[in-house]
């Protein structure tokens, strides 16, 4: 099976994938099996196909969410019954099969799992058991919120702090998340619901972060080396309170010594940081490199 590319994997975007045809297929041919023909076939999946099965059970989750048509949530537990935990994490497939159950909580739908679990493999047939038993708390128990947008429902990650779905707050993450990936940064991540770190701005500024009623923060990352690994990120963080307070922290931002810039705009507030997850390396970008976004991030924050 030809993996997903990594923008469709995100859950916090959806973009057409041709893989969900292919996969709908192999899913669909592989139920219908003999038990000793569907175990030959799921012991020639390869790690990366596995993988395949548990990207296309999530964004089926997502695309249900999204249209509230549950047909194709039989499709996704039965990905999910191929997969073998043998050759891929389990928190994948128990993550995979939470958001596949919640999906159809949400449709409204009495869909179970038990006939897909006589497919699957003992360890799997538990997960699936598991998770379709209870109702699935998505932001509670899985760090996940659902957040309407113009083009549709999507998950962002979720920190358990203040959220406001009424603030517009996620809304300008993700357009945050576009802007960077757009900027030589094509991996990101967004999570709401979170906090800026007080070691940002230095402990004697905690007072003022503690002002903030909601943040918002955006992780992204370049392409990786040659090695399939990176080592540089830029970490963006938005943020409402007091226009006083908005304008301070993002004053502290720009004055500090390292690759960082602090914007405000009325009573919201980013604070744009370039690291390096190895301490000996130095960032990617300077303090001066990153004024190339302030434009559009004061115009992002208006």
């Amino acid at each position: 099976m030809e993996p997903y590319a990594p923008r469709a994997q995100r859950l916090w975007r959806w973009v057409d994938a041709p893989q969900d045809v292919e996969v709908a297929g192999f899913v669909a041919l592989q139920a219908v099996l003999g038990e000793e023909e569907r175990a030959r076939v799921r012991a020639g999946l390869s790690e990366a196909d596995q993988h395949t099965l548990v990207t296309f059970a999530r964004r089926i989750a997502l695309a249900t969410l999204r249209t509230g048509d549950p047909a194709a949530l039989v499709a996704a537990f039965e990905a999910l019954a191929a997969v073998d935990v043998e050759k891929v994490d389990e928190r994948d497939v128990v993550w995979a099969a939470a958001l596949v159950t919640y999906a159809a909580q949400r449709a409204g739908v009495a869909l179970s799992a038990d006939d897909a679990t006589t497919r699957a493999t003992p360890e799997v047939a538990r997960i699936l058991r598991d998770l379709s038993a209870d109702e699935v708390d998505l932001p509670g128990d899985w760090g996940l919120r659902e957040v309407a947008t113009p083009g549709g429902v999507v998950l962002l990650q979720d920190d358990g702090e203040t959220y406001r779905a009424d603030s517009g707050l996620a809304l300008r993450a993700l357009r945050a998340a576009d802007l960077l990936e757009a900027a030589r940064y094509p991996h990101a991540e967004v999570t709401v619901a979170t906090a800026l770190p007080a070691v940002w701005l230095g402990e004697e500024h905690a007072d003022l972060l503690r002002s903030l009623t909601e943040v918002a923060a955006v992780h992204a990352e370049p392409d990786p080396g040659a090695d399939g690994r990176t080592t540089h990120f830029l970490q963006l963080y938005l943020a409402e309170t007091t226009a006083r307070d908005a304008a301070a922290i993002a004053g502290e931002a720009s004055n500090g010594g390292t690759a960082m810039i602090g914007v405000a705009a009325g009573h919201r507030c980013a604070v744009l940081i370039s690291r390096s997850s190895r301490a000996e390396a130095p960032a990617r970008e300077t303090a001066a490199s990153l004024e190339r976004f302030r434009p559009s991030l004061t115009e992002l924050l208006s």
